[in-house]
């Protein structure tokens, strides 16, 4: 397998798998929403981690892919930092305040 064909392969697995975590996290929020009569923060822990994980992982697998490509997936690769940075913040956030 050459380097075009791996670029290529990432390309398409990466936006399935990301759909396949926005609807996971969805059923999750969904779920822990019709246990409880009231909005809680302590519903958005699981899905909000889930998402954090999801990000850290796709950040590592842009940097691993980058040198293939590497101003495309650099973009990317920064772009999937800073939002897994957030997405960790709030997470951590959430943990310390609502539980």
């Amino acid at each position: 397998m050459n380097k075009s064909s791996s670029v290529s392969l990432l390309c398409r697995v990466l936006p399935a798998a990301g759909l396949i975590l926005l609807i996971a996290t969805a059923a999750m929020a969904q779920e822990a929403h019709a246990h409880e009569e009231h909005f809680s923060l302590r519903g958005l822990i699981q899905p909000l981690g889930a998402a954090t994980l999801t990000l850290i992982i796709v950040t590592v697998a842009l940097g691993v892919f980058r040198r293939a490509n590497p101003k495309g997936m650099l973009r990317w690769h920064k772009i999937t930092g800073i939002l897994a940075l957030i997405s960790g913040v709030c997470h951590a956030l959430l943990v310390l305040f609502a539980h």
